[in-house]
């Protein structure tokens, strides 16, 4: 677990300084970005909620019980 902590810190760190380091650009978004951008951003929803729905499945089986075993 402390290796995904310090993992985690490294990131923002590096995301941190990447951010306060970014010079202004000179760019032109032409039409067709924002509707690329747009299905970027739908495709990850969907894709995060397809992880989130199949990881909370596999949990929840974790701890339900065969129909089969009868304990008393």
């Amino acid at each position: 677990m402390r290796h995904r902590a310090a993992f985690l810190v490294e990131c923002a760190f590096f995301i941190t300084l990447f951010l306060i380091c970014a010079r202004p650009a000179q760019a032109y978004l032409d039409p067709g970005s924002g509707s690329m951008i747009l299905q970027l951003l739908a495709a990850g929803l969907v894709t995060a909620t397809v992880v989130f729905r199949r990881s909370l499945a596999r949990v929840v089986g974790l701890f339900r019980r065969d129909k089969g075993s009868s304990e008393k």
